[in-house]
């Protein structure tokens, strides 16, 4: 898919060199978008891998809106941050704590997490509640 969406677009296969005349079915000065479409899909299904019509127009305007990266199953693609959903709030009262609190003793970190509810009540309320946060 991802050679074949420049085809359709321009004429001419990715990577080409420069110069490279299209092939008759895919010409943009001779053929139609949906002419390159129809040439695209049955080359596909004579390869195996037919496709419908709406997805193909779906991944071409994908790829004409986004380029290549548009085509990637976003699935794969990591959703969350490094920290999670914990809110920020928590985060920045964890990290002030942590922060003042590197000279003194070691300690544990159920006295860390005691210190960073305790900032967080007193900047939020006693109504915070973060329900991810009551795990760490």
């Amino acid at each position: 898919m991802t050679t074949s969406m420049p085809r359709i677009l321009d004429g001419v296969r990715a990577g080409s060199p420069q110069g490279t005349a299209p092939r008759r079915e895919y010409d943009v000065t001779r053929t139609t978008m949906r002419q390159r479409e129809l040439a695209k899909m049955a080359e596909l299904q004579r390869l195996g891998q037919p496709i419908g019509l709406r997805l193909f127009q779906l991944y071409r305007h994908r790829y004409a809106r986004a380029g290549l990266a548009a085509l990637v199953g976003n699935r794969s693609v990591r959703r969350c941050t490094l920290t999670g959903r914990i809110d920020q709030r928590y985060l920045d009262a964890f990290l002030e704590v942590l922060q003042q609190d590197t000279t003194a003793s070691t300690g544990t970190s159920v006295r860390l997490k005691r210190l960073v509810d305790k900032r967080v009540v007193q900047r939020h309320g006693a109504n915070f509640f973060h329900p991810l946060a009551e795990n760490l």
